[in-house]
């Protein structure tokens, strides 16, 4: 028989982490020369850094829907429920999970940079 030696849960899913207070995202956005945005973000929970996603395509505030994703996936946040308008803003998921958030994000030059 063969054991499993991974802390997960049976189901494969990842523990939930305790609720955090506060998290900060701080996104990072790129254009090229053919007018496409990528962004990443630097992900801060509780004044501890948990994490960076990769490069992903989006402009606006789209890094903020990328970090969401990260956290929810990593067992910080609960899943946001869809509208019947899409996917609710940034706001109201931090909002609902009752977690004060701040974001900042800045345009880079150069794709290394992100």
């Amino acid at each position: 028989m063969i054991m499993n030696n991974c802390a997960c849960p049976p189901t494969g899913r990842r523990a939930a982490k305790p609720k955090p207070k506060f998290v900060m995202l701080r996104g990072k956005r790129w254009m090229d020369s053919f007018g496409n945005t990528y962004h990443t973000v630097s992900i801060s929970v509780d004044s501890e850094h948990v994490g960076n996603t990769s490069m992903e395509y989006g402009y606006g505030s789209k890094y903020e829907d990328t970090a969401i994703d990260w956290l929810v996936a990593h067992g910080y946040l609960a899943k946001p429920r869809d509208t019947r308008y899409g996917r609710p803003a940034a706001r109201t998921v931090f909002k609902r999970n009752r977690v004060q958030y701040g974001s900042e994000v800045r345009d880079v030059k150069r794709k290394r940079d992100l």
